[in-house]
């Protein structure tokens, strides 16, 4: 499941408690437990207040595990979880938002970096950036536009894809196999994002979108990757 972020755009989301949920909102990242089923995280008051210690031998199960399980087992442990999760007040919060608690204590902390950061990427909330570095390329580039009648809609084969604190803008395009037109497309691209000081990114061509009839009636099939070059300094 997602959620659109103001910062981060559509990501995914931890379901916590309010007081954990504010002490992360605030880029602390304290010590987090679990409520078994739910997979709903909580701090240390709510999980001594609730004691929930007493649910540990359910730490490795969770709810889609419940349809598996013998009707009268999974009644049993529905009733075991459920009362503690509907009196803990809770709220969600996008996962690249906790990330960037992470890193603030771990720095704080003086501890390893959880994850390789990107600080210097364009993410969601740099929409306007995007959007002008993405009718740049259109201006100087001829993107071929692919019907796909699964979906009923027409698409660029120029996609960019915003960053974010754990992964860097990604810039995606087919249809495009000459080299000499890829470094054009590189050499215009890092212009620009060193003209906005947020030069990380990523670059994909691939040969052309494949597109094959599936389970949901339409999935991206497997694709020929020409050329990758990374910018993450």
């Amino acid at each position: 499941m997602y959620f659109k972020c103001t910062k981060h755009g559509t990501q995914g989301f931890q379901e916590m408690c309010s007081h954990l949920f504010k002490k992360i909102k605030d880029l602390e990242y304290p010590k987090i437990y679990t409520l078994p089923i739910w997979d709903l995280k909580v701090c240390k008051d709510c999980y001594e207040k609730h004691a929930i210690h007493k649910l540990e031998d359910l730490k490795d199960l969770f709810f889609c595990d419940l349809p598996e399980m013998e009707v009268s087992q999974a009644i049993k442990i529905e009733k075991r979880t459920y009362p503690i999760y509907e009196k803990i007040d809770r709220q969600i919060y996008c996962l690249e938002c906790i990330n960037e608690a992470r890193l603030h204590q771990a720095r704080k902390d003086g501890n390893k970096e959880p994850f390789t950061p990107y600080e210097k990427t364009l993410i969601y909330k740099d929409k306007p950036k995007i959007d002008e570095l993405k009718a740049l390329l259109k201006s100087k580039f001829t993107f071929k536009k692919v019907w796909v009648d699964e979906l009923g809609l027409e698409l660029s084969s120029c996609l960019i894809v915003p960053g974010s604190i754990s992964y860097p803008l990604k810039v995606i395009i087919h249809h495009i196999e000459d080299q000499y037109t890829q470094n054009r497309i590189l050499d215009t691209i890092d212009s620009f994002l060193k003209s906005k000081k947020l030069k990380q990114r990523v670059v994909f061509f691939y040969k052309e979108y494949v597109f094959e009839s599936g389970n949901n009636a339409f999935q991206k099939g497997k694709e020929v990757l020409l050329r990758k070059e990374e910018y993450l300094d």
